[in-house]
């Protein structure tokens, strides 16, 4: 064999100690999150769920079973009786119908897909997390990491059986997502760079289209990853990121289209709109703009690939705000984010509308889900 194919014959080899931890992470966070599964699945009086978002996730994967592989976009028993647009992308309802469907099941079966959906995906996050751990810093972080968040009472609180809610799938995409991304700055064999951005395609694809709010995951790891590929000059890293941004936007697309319409407008930040393609595509160019700027600059030089990197920031963000829809989201979700939407009891109960660490005469959320 050649020094190349041994280099590749090597490269495409996968650490035994990382898979090792992945799968002790997954098998673990599988166990944890199914204990008390006797209380959700009583033969024949049914499947048991956990009250509140989850029902209603049910009533949608119900729709998408008897009309695969068409979604429920307009719901009559929301706003009643105007009806409104379903607010949730649909990638979750749709998984666990189709996954009904390949078992060849009915509404019952749906049931018990749905209370299973969670604790698989928990898992599936734990291997995530154990391989970024492997990464990062060898074996010892992939096992402390993974066995961590196996354990961990805020991924367990949402990730157990019969919580059919879409919190597990967002949590799972996002772990993947980001081990890739890991994954990319480390390497330099040629053979990955397409696996790799075809994988962060999909998953950041499928984020968005499981939760609207994954934008603000996207700006936060996409644009930290076109920073640390620039501080490290690799060119390889960037093409692969914008490549995957606007493949990204080509798969949310149709489903955009053909969206029934947004409460916050057609650039709503807050629903799937057209903002999410919009900001999937100025990440893209972006990252390709910043690779060409800087193919010229010496590998120490640092600051001159930063303020190329900078200079086709602005440029990108300048073009997109010229859009008035983007102009007028971004306005509102400042506002948003920096408000309080506490509606009595139920935003007093909420932890997405409750402070993390301020808990006032009861347990904060953070102590609660987090633990001391």
């Amino acid at each position: 064999m050649s020094e190349a194919g041994s280099e590749r014959a090597q490269a495409c080899t996968v650490p035994a100690a990382a898979v090792a931890a992945a799968l002790g992470a997954a098998l673990l966070a599988l166990m944890v999150r199914s204990l008390g599964f006797e209380g959700v699945f009583l033969g024949e009086d049914g499947v048991v769920f956990a009250f509140g978002d989850p029902d209603y996730h049910l009533r949608l994967a119900l729709y998408a079973l008897r009309a695969f592989p068409e979604p429920l976009r307009f719901d009559p028993y929301l706003n009643f009786p105007d009806g409104a647009a379903v607010p949730w992308p649909p990638l979750y309802d749709l998984m666990v119908a189709g996954s009904t469907r390949l078992l060849g099941g009915d509404a019952a079966t749906l049931e018990r897909v749905a209370a299973w959906w969670p604790p698989a995906l928990g898992a599936a996050t734990a291997a995530a997390v154990a391989w970024m751990g492997w990464t990062a810093a060898g074996a010892g972080a992939a096992w402390a990491a993974g066995l961590l968040f196996a354990a961990l009472p805020a991924s367990v609180a949402v990730s157990r059986v019969g919580y059919a809610d879409h919190h597990a799938a967002v949590a799972a995409f996002g772990a993947g997502w980001l081990a890739l991304q890991m994954s990319l700055l480390q390497t330099s064999a040629g053979w990955r760079a397409p696996a790799l951005t075809a994988g962060l395609a999909v998953l950041r694809a499928a984020m968005i289209l499981t939760w609207a709010g994954s934008l603000a995951y996207v700006a936060v790891a996409d644009v930290s990853l076109v920073l640390l590929a620039t501080l490290s000059g690799s060119r390889r890293a960037l093409g692969a990121q914008a490549a995957s941004l606007l493949v990204s936007a080509a798969v949310i697309l149709p489903f955009v289209a053909s969206s029934h319409g947004q409460s916050g407008g057609p650039f709503s930040g807050i629903e799937l709109s057209w903002m999410h393609p919009v900001a999937c595509v100025s990440l893209g160019v972006w990252s390709a703009a910043t690779a060409w700027a800087f193919r010229s600059a010496a590998p120490e030089d640092r600051a001159q690939r930063l303020l190329a990197c900078a200079a086709t920031g602005a440029a990108v963000a300048g073009a997109a705000l010229l859009l008035p829809g983007v102009r007028g989201a971004l306005t509102g979700g400042g506002s948003f984010v920096t408000t309080s939407d506490a509606w009595a009891l139920w935003g007093a109960t909420n932890p997405e509308q409750a402070p993390l660490l301020a808990g006032g005469p009861l347990r904060s959320w953070g102590v609660t889900l987090m633990g001391h």
